[in-house]
């Protein structure tokens, strides 16, 4: 008789039909319908990585995106203002970039950053979890680079401190290297605390707890040499009102070792109940005057909300640590600055001055 018809087939080799064989050649055809690759399917190795590649990245990218669509929102409502009028788009960017990482990888907001700005200086950068306390910067401080006997010691400059409102994060960032002198032009970067000085001269504001007296000081020509001594951000952040205070505090402290300092309760309406140490130290390091205050306040019990700190150039006579703080009292009505004065008087460790 004749043979049976026979085929060949890539899964099964050459094979005949037959009584047995089409039972046979029926469960053939079904594992070969899904073994079999369809034609716009990867057939090597190389192609597979590829589309495997894409398809991790694509999924990456999207899962990215969705945390990104969450914390810019809230990241945008919480963190305080004064972030927004202090802080240079491009670092709001990175801080934005570090917390959703954090949040895509699902770990504790906990993160460290180093930038260079333009003008040469090193910006070190601390994400932490939660409100900043007294302990909390405290430890950070410490733990910072260049001790001031080492050779490679870099002066600390500025120093921002900012704790997101819903109390989530907190942001400090410490600025390291010798800054620039002040604007080219002054009176542009200052002119909204021109503009407060002019009308509190004229006594078109009401004097009292909340502007301060009209004196001599607060003159047009007073102030603009004045801002000639601080940096440009320190000048376009300030509160007009906060900076002719702490004016009157650098004038109060030029030329001699004494300490000035101002406590009020903030005004602000997301700080109600929280208080501003504004605390003028000539010439010692700043970070040892930072440390002494944040040790003060851990001891007293106070969390810091904000914190800021810049150099004022006080001619022949040095610098002028101008350090600003934003406590928030977690049992007592509110600081004692007569602490603080005492403290700064005789330093800690004898390592507050720059002469020691």
């Amino acid at each position: 008789g004749r043979l049976p018809p026979c085929h060949y087939d890539k899964a099964l080799g050459y094979h005949c039909a037959s009584s047995f064989g089409s039972q046979t050649n029926q469960n053939a055809s079904t594992i070969s319908s899904n073994d079999k690759r369809l034609t716009w399917q990867a057939e090597h190795n190389v192609d597979i990585q590829r589309v495997t590649q894409r398809a991790i990245i694509h999924e990456l990218t999207q899962e990215q995106t969705r945390t990104i669509e969450t914390v810019v929102p809230w990241f945008l409502n919480s963190m305080p203002p004064s972030y927004f009028r202090q802080v240079p788009e491009e670092y709001r960017m990175s801080h934005m970039k570090a917390i959703a990482a954090i949040k895509d990888a699902n770990i504790d907001m906990h993160m460290n950053l180093q930038s260079v700005k333009p003008d040469g200086r090193l910006i070190l950068t601390f994400i932490r979890p939660g409100a900043e306390t007294g302990g909390g910067l405290l430890k950070l401080i410490k733990d910072l680079p260049w001790n001031h006997n080492d050779d490679g010691y870099l002066p600390l400059s500025e120093v921002k401190v900012f704790t997101a409102q819903d109390e989530i994060l907190s942001i400090s960032m410490f600025t390291y290297g010798e800054e620039n002198a002040g604007p080219e032009n002054v009176e542009e970067a200052g002119a909204h605390i021109l503009e407060y000085a002019e009308t509190l001269m004229k006594g078109d504001t009401v004097v009292g707890d909340i502007h301060p007296e009209p004196e001599d000081l607060f003159l047009r020509e007073n102030i603009v040499d004045h801002m000639k001594r601080c940096s440009e951000n320190y000048i376009r952040g300030a509160d007009p009102r906060r900076f002719l205070q702490q004016m009157k505090l650098v004038r109060q402290v030029s030329g001699n070792e004494g300490v000035a300092i101002l406590e009020e309760e903030s005004l602000d309406e997301d700080t109600l109940g929280c208080y501003w140490l504004n605390i003028a130290i000539p010439n010692s390091l700043p970070q040892i005057s930072l440390e002494n205050a944040t040790r003060l306040l851990d001891l007293h019990h106070f969390d810091v909300l904000r914190a800021h700190l810049d150099m004022i150039s006080d001619g022949e006579n040095g610098d002028v640590t101008m350090i600003r703080i934003l406590v928030s009292p977690m049992d007592r009505d509110r600081p004692d600055k007569e602490l603080f004065r005492s403290s700064f008087v005789t330093p800690m460790d004898g390592q507050g001055s720059r002469d020691d």
